[in-house]
């Protein structure tokens, strides 16, 4: 997120705790909706919407940023978001975001079963599991299938193509209820 027009965005979204559209064109074509709870020069968190309502918390990379607008649509949807989750209060995730590693090695520290993306390459990476190792290079994940069947070999990636994780959302919370081992 080179342009400070976008930073001022979501530090103003975040101040409002209003809802915000983000999109990141170059790595991936989908418009990420949430309302932004905490920034760092960076990484963005994200308090994330899906079908109207919070679902955990997304954490992208600022550098990937390339617009932030909070138009007519974005309002109806907060006015449906707010109305249909009274309780909902935009919160910080408590995570440490200073970098890329940081947040990694935080995640790691509390067992945190979490979604990893590499976007924007060739082949896009979609890891779900626990983060059991971080270096000044990468991560070590023990990951699981769609099944919840956890893999017997860990996947390891490259800090530096991490664009995404993902924390707390429905999928990853009601399926880590059900992983087993391999057979």
């Amino acid at each position: 997120m080179g342009n400070q027009k976008e930073r001022e965005l979501l530090k103003q979204s975040m101040q409002n705790a209003a809802l915000c559209a983000v999109n990141r064109d170059f790595i991936d074509p989908l418009t990420l909706y949430g309302f932004p709870v905490e920034l760092s020069g960076g990484l963005a968190a994200f308090s994330f919407i899906y079908d109207f309502r919070p679902d955990g918390y997304k954490i992208v990379r600022t550098s990937d940023i390339t617009e932030v607008f909070s138009e007519e649509a974005e309002h109806f949807l907060e006015r449906i978001v707010r109305a249909e989750n009274p309780e909902f209060t935009p919160e910080p995730p408590g995570f440490a975001l200073e970098s890329m590693a940081a947040l990694c090695t935080d995640l790691q520290e509390k067992k945190k079963i979490v979604t990893v993306e590499c976007e924007g390459s060739e082949e896009t990476i979609f890891l779900i599991g626990q983060i059991c190792r971080v270096t000044n290079k990468e991560i070590s994940m023990r990951t699981f299938d769609g099944m919840g069947v956890w893999d017997t070999e860990k996947a390891a990636v490259p800090l530096g193509d991490i664009t995404c994780i993902s924390v707390g959302n429905a999928y990853v919370e009601i399926l880590s209820k059900y992983l087993t081992e391999k057979k």
